[in-house]
């Protein structure tokens, strides 16, 4: 299964859903919520398993399963790079990555 949001269309999704995500079954209102906070200057964006899509309504992560997130400079390296160190499990320094295996 290939991502159907990458790079810039991801970006642009993420803001979207800040601005405008109703507070409506697994979603959260993030603007009222970045409200509450004073709309502080950072924020950590992580990665879920929600039902955003008809794939995700019906495929779930299942023990043993492993799921890897990676963050890279892609002027750097290509996403087949990474593709590639994460089969291997062994990415370069300059790269964040975060393995687990589900339980």
């Amino acid at each position: 299964v290939g991502y159907s949001y990458f790079h810039q269309k991801l970006l642009d999704w993420i803001v979207d859903r800040m601005n405008n995500q109703p507070d409506e079954g697994p979603m959260n209102n993030i603007a009222e919520l970045l409200r509450q906070a004073d709309y502080p200057h950072k924020a950590v964006i992580s990665i879920g398993a929600t039902r955003y899509t008809e794939f995700g309504q019906h495929h779930f992560l299942q023990p043993g399963d492993t799921s890897i997130v990676a963050v890279y400079n892609a002027r750097k390296y290509h996403h087949t790079d990474i593709v590639t160190m994460a089969e291997q499990e062994n990415f370069s320094e300059d790269i964040s990555y975060l393995v687990q295996t589900v339980v």
